[in-house]
């Protein structure tokens, strides 16, 4: 018998997969991929992946796109939405500094987990267009049962090299997702029921000790309260048009909030400790702040100190 392509893959990925990198991806847009996927179970779809790298190179998924309304689903290609992904991109650059670290998309069930030749010189492409040198591809692949979990298999490309990647689940919504799709995204219509994904079989296992993910289970902003405050704090910045960045901190414990006139260091007992200012150095030093509690408007604090 023929060897397979995923045998391919594996004997070609074999040695580096001792110092394999890690994926960190919330739960919530993990499952947003499997939706999708049972959406298409015949041909291919897919979407982007936003987030940030940590400092060890490791990249944090933070925000999952979906396919626009004008992507295009073959057999064996998918073509995303370009004015789609440039405008949503550019929003979420904008507002909470969130990167395009990848991309994603589905083989349904062509039996194929690992990048084709044309994922790889796609993707190869692409990183020296852009100028790029490291980028993330997830393949979603599906067993013949309709509710079986979907596959996901994350390979980091790294100059002309790529490994497969390790996940970690962050638990819980993303942060930034403060709606549940975007305008301009094809929206689901086939209902599973509890939808399920489970790591690939190139996926090697996550190291044992304290993980990012660990840091992040606790952080303020990853309860319901704290996701809720950071929903109030957009809200508001938006309701005053107030021009904003967010994103976190690299320990993974702290959201820093970029501003016109400072960057706001929301730490790891925010909201029960005030934030720390940040002020460009023309402006003079730092400025008296007024009096912080944890029930105080973020958003009028900062308005309040600007004034002075």
């Amino acid at each position: 018998m023929a060897p397979s392509l995923d045998d391919a893959c594996l004997r070609d990925n074999d040695a580096s997969r001792r110092a394999h990198p890690k994926v960190l991806i919330y739960r919530s847009e993990a499952l947003r991929i499997a939706r999708f996927v049972h959406e298409y179970p015949d041909v291919e779809t897919g979407g982007d992946l936003f987030g940030h790298w940590t400092h060890s190179g490791n990249p944090v998924i933070s925000y999952v796109l979906g396919p626009g309304c004008l992507s295009q689903h073959r057999v064996t290609s998918f073509y995303q939405d370009e004015r789609f992904l440039h405008d949503v991109g550019t929003r979420l650059y904008d507002h909470y500094g969130l990167q395009h670290v990848g991309e994603w998309h589905s083989h349904h069930r062509l039996g194929l987990n690992c990048p084709s030749d044309g994922d790889i010189t796609t993707i190869e492409n692409g990183m020296g267009k852009q100028g790029w040198d490291r980028f993330l591809l997830m393949i979603a692949t599906l067993r013949e049962s309709v509710d079986s979990p979907v596959i996901h298999n994350y390979y980091l490309f790294e100059g002309s090299n790529y490994r497969p990647a390790a996940v970690a689940l962050l638990p819980g919504s993303s942060p930034f997702r403060t709606r549940p799709g975007e305008p301009g995204e094809e929206s689901t219509h086939r209902t599973i029921a509890h939808v399920q994904w489970e790591p690939g079989p190139f996926s090697p296992a996550p190291a044992k000790e304290q993980t990012l993910s660990d840091r992040y289970a606790r952080a303020w902003f990853s309860t319901p309260e704290g996701k809720a405050q950071v929903r109030r704090i957009v809200s508001s910045l938006e309701r005053k048009r107030i021009k904003y960045r967010i994103y976190g901190t690299k320990d993974g414990c702290s959201l820093k909030l970029r501003l016109p006139d400072a960057s706001l260091l929301l730490g790891p007992r925010f909201p029960n400790e005030p934030p720390q200012i940040v002020v460009p150095t023309s402006s003079g030093g730092k400025p008296r702040t007024p009096q912080w509690d944890s029930t105080t408007n973020l958003v009028d604090w900062y308005c309040s100190f600007k004034r002075r």
